[in-house]
């Protein structure tokens, strides 16, 4: 057979099926585990995401994977739609478009969206006075295909964004570029378009397999919603998880993630506020180890007894004490643990004592169930309900509300903005999204945004560098100082050093 039908669709080069096929075979494993060949997914995925982005001439951040041209244009009109609607409802697309744009806009126009659907001229071509007659000041997406599928007819993608950014500001620009990519030459920062949408199976690469280009500082809603994790998540299960279990058991306990200035502010502003919960009771952890590092201890000195650093560090205990106690009014007991001298534990509870919370010494670890008896009657004894005190109410401003938290939990100063952070929350704030609580991501090691600031640090300033709105989480992310947002993991993950012989003894667990 001789195949003449590229615009369909076309055969994976011989390349990409070895590579598939080693992928599929060999390197099936998640990128986002942590031993050794899930971190060579990782590497593999992140390469093809580089060279995606090389294409594109774009950064790598922004190019994000999906199942195909046609989630990408999805995802690109339902999301628009989703965070500009309240600016306005005219759409403006072509009549030729493919079905992955068509039918998305006629189910905008169920919704009461204003689509206007430009003709083009016999040859099939649509010339950027058409969309310039088009464009109005309430014009909120443009989508127009690079190059026509049944046609061929390249269309001025440039010029027509030039056009949109004048006549239409309010408007973004989504390009179905899947039938030009690697055929027409482009580059995504000098094309000018907003959304960029492409597919594997146009040009040699395998079917189930696209991307869409997102402009840096886009704020774009996701489309499809999965867990959040790394410096960004907030640390606890789902609303729903916790729900079930609160009608299954007569006693829950849920994680709320690391550090009470973190975990537990997001779990108690957020999802006690969305799920209409409130512990009867918290358990802080707290160990002489980290109290040691909040004292100034390196940490290859932390298994040395060192009392005068456990004094030195207790402040930042007591902070968090503070916070849950007095801050949310919640009751507390401290979870200690065993691996430090009998007078450095006896300290830790003396704190606890002077701050009116028990303190309880867990031995599950050593002792499995029967070690933590003791920790579990603590907290049935100091169960008690009590409406949570909120950081801030849902109706102050974006602004005040990252500012209660930066003053109230962490005992800053106040707040610093960058000109893309604050621009943002404006924009956010404009879009309808003002009464989302804010999910404020920044180190785990320090009540500040800085690392090096440990203890109980005060007399500083919150940087916020970055705002992303996470709309189907219900939240607003504020990025501040200077951290990863991916999983934060060290140069060389303790699962690497991890094994077990052939006699099933396993190593490099402690």
């Amino acid at each position: 057979m001789i195949y003449l039908d590229n615009s369909a669709t076309t055969r994976p080069n011989e390349a990409c099926v070895a590579a598939m096929n080693e992928l599929l075979t060999e390197c099936w494993f998640n990128p986002s585990s942590v031993y050794r060949p899930g971190m060579d997914a990782a590497h593999r995925l992140k390469t093809a995401r580089a060279q995606i982005a090389q294409a594109l001439g774009a950064e790598a951040e922004r190019v994000f994977f999906t199942s195909g041209g046609t989630e990408a244009d999805n995802w690109a009109i339902f999301s628009t739609a989703k965070r500009l609607g309240k600016r306005g409802k005219h759409i403006v697309t072509t009549a030729v478009e493919h079905h992955a744009v068509l039918h998305p806009m006629q189910q905008l126009e169920a919704q009461g969206f204003e689509v206007t659907y430009l003709q083009p001229d016999e040859t099939g071509f649509v010339s950027v006075e058409t969309l310039k007659a088009a464009l109005r000041p309430d014009t909120i997406l443009v989508s127009i295909m690079m190059v026509n599928n049944e046609s061929g007819a390249v269309m001025p993608i440039a010029d027509m964004v030039r056009a949109t950014r004048r006549l239409a500001p309010l408007a973004l620009f989504h390009t179905d570029a899947v039938q030009g990519f690697l055929k027409v030459p482009f580059k995504a920062k000098t094309l000018g378009a907003d959304l960029i949408s492409i597919s594997g199976h146009k040009v040699h690469g395998p079917k189930g397999v696209g991307a869409l280009y997102i402009k840096p500082g886009l704020p774009l809603p996701a489309f499809i919603h999965g867990g959040p994790f790394a410096n960004i998540a907030h640390g606890c299960n789902s609303v729903l998880a916790t729900k079930l279990s609160l009608s299954l058991a007569d006693y829950t306990i849920t994680e709320a993630g690391f550090g009470a200035d973190l975990g537990a502010e997001k779990f108690l502003d957020i999802k006690c506020r969305y799920a209409g919960i409130a512990p009867s009771a918290c358990v802080l952890v707290a160990t002489v180890r980290a109290l040691k590092s909040h004292g100034g201890v390196a940490k290859a000195d932390l298994s040395q007894p060192n009392l005068e650093a456990v004094k030195a560090g207790a402040a930042n205990l007591i902070r968090h004490i503070d916070n849950l106690k007095n801050g949310f009014g919640l009751p507390v007991a401290i979870n200690a643990f065993p691996t430090d001298t009998a007078e450095e534990q006896a300290y830790v509870e003396q704190v606890c004592a002077e701050q009116g919370v028990p303190c309880v010494l867990s031995e599950v670890f050593a002792k499995g169930g029967e070690g933590g008896k003791a920790l579990a009657e603590k907290v049935l004894e100091v169960m008690e309900d009590r409406p949570i005190q909120y950081t801030y109410p849902l109706d102050m401003p974006l602004k005040d509300k990252i500012n209660a938290i930066a003053t109230k939990i962490y005992r800053a100063d106040g707040v610093n903005y960058s000109a893309a952070a604050s621009k943002t929350l404006a924009e956010l704030t404009e879009m309808g999204y003002g009464d989302l609580p804010v999910c404020i991501a920044k180190t785990q090691y320090s009540f500040s945004d800085n690392a090096k600031l440990t203890g109980a640090p005060t007399g500083f300033t919150m940087e916020v560098r970055e705002v992303r709105l996470a709309a189907g989480a219900g939240f607003v992310v504020v990025i501040c100082g200077s951290i990863m947002t991916m999983p934060g993991l060290p140069k060389k993950p303790a699962a690497v050093g991890i094994d077990v012989d052939a006699d099933g003894k396993i190593t490099g667990l402690f």
